[in-house]
């Protein structure tokens, strides 16, 4: 079985597949107006920025777009020991993304379909290199660390050896916090716990499963947490990732809510509030509509 990034990439995949021709062209037309001539794609203020970057790279790998060869020239001209781990793992991730931009159209193809060896590959984990994990290490950092490593389902050690860690977030009512001691869940790392376990074939505890499905609104939209104020498309589409890495089904569909995000320019916006697109929801509009098909 493929990494745990390969498993969200053919995620994203199954998501392009889903689009009508007309709606692909129109993210597709999207996707390519974010990307930056000298290289790298853009933020929502027009910059070109790593954390971007690699959104934009994944959806056009996705979607199999062509793109400038300006990319890597960007990527090389970052310094990484100035990036904190978020911007540390796009920019590792988009580095194993550029190389397959140099590769033939049709070798491209191949890969998009079989959605194998993708897209960071090292023997050692960079990510936990140069942020090493600590006991103080919470479920989203450990996720973002792993997603770094080409772990496998056969190859459960790096989860299990953070089990311990990752069980001192454990929240008794159900789910996990980023907070150590904290009595309230989040989603983000109640999604990240059950991703990491469902593709190592951990078993999971129906509470946890359960906080997860009531983070859901009727309309199809989970909310990061039981206090915000609006369910969002990114914790939609990792609520729907996690859930599905588990064999679980969500409690209501979820295709209309992920339709009323898309907006006119083709790009997804993060709320039913919000008309500013952007790569990174795009990434996400993409990878819910994948992780609702079953």
């Amino acid at each position: 079985m493929g990494s745990l990034n390969a498993m969200l990439m053919g995620e994203l995949i199954r998501g392009c597949d889903r689009l009508s021709a007309s709606s692909r062209n129109s993210v597709s037309d999207f996707v390519l107006s974010r990307e930056s001539p000298s290289g790298g794609f853009m933020d929502r203020v027009g910059r070109p920025d790593v954390y971007y970057t690699f959104f934009g790279l994944a959806s056009a790998f996705a979607l199999g777009l062509r793109l400038n060869d300006s990319h890597k020239r960007f990527l090389e001209a970052i310094d990484p020991s100035t990036l904190d781990l978020p911007n540390y793992a796009a920019y590792m991730g988009s580095l194993g993304l550029s190389r397959y931009f140099s590769l033939l159209k049709k070798m491209r193809s191949v890969l998009v379909r079989s959605a194998a060896r993708l897209p960071l590959r090292a023997k050692k984990n960079p990510l936990t290199q140069k942020f090493p994990l600590t006991p103080e290490s919470s479920p989203y950092t450990i996720f973002l660390s792993l997603m770094g490593s080409a772990i496998s389902a056969d190859d459960r050690g790096p989860i299990l050896d953070a089990r311990e860690r990752i069980d001192a977030f454990h929240v008794d009512s159900g789910g996990w916090s980023n907070i150590k001691g904290n009595s309230e869940a989040s989603l983000n790392a109640t999604a990240a716990v059950l991703a990491m376990f469902g593709h190592a074939r951990v078993k999971v505890d129906e509470n946890d499963i359960k906080w997860l499905k009531a983070q859901q609104l009727p309309l199809g939209g989970f909310l990061s947490s039981s206090k915000a104020p609006l369910p969002d498309l990114l914790s939609t589409a990792t609520a729907l990732a996690a859930l599905k890495m588990t064999g679980e089904k969500p409690d209501y569909p979820v295709v209309d809510f992920i339709q009323f995000h898309w907006r006119s320019d083709g790009g997804f916006a993060s709320t039913f509030m919000d008309e500013k697109t952007d790569c990174e929801y795009t990434f996400y509009g993409l990878l819910a509509l994948g992780a609702s098909h079953r």
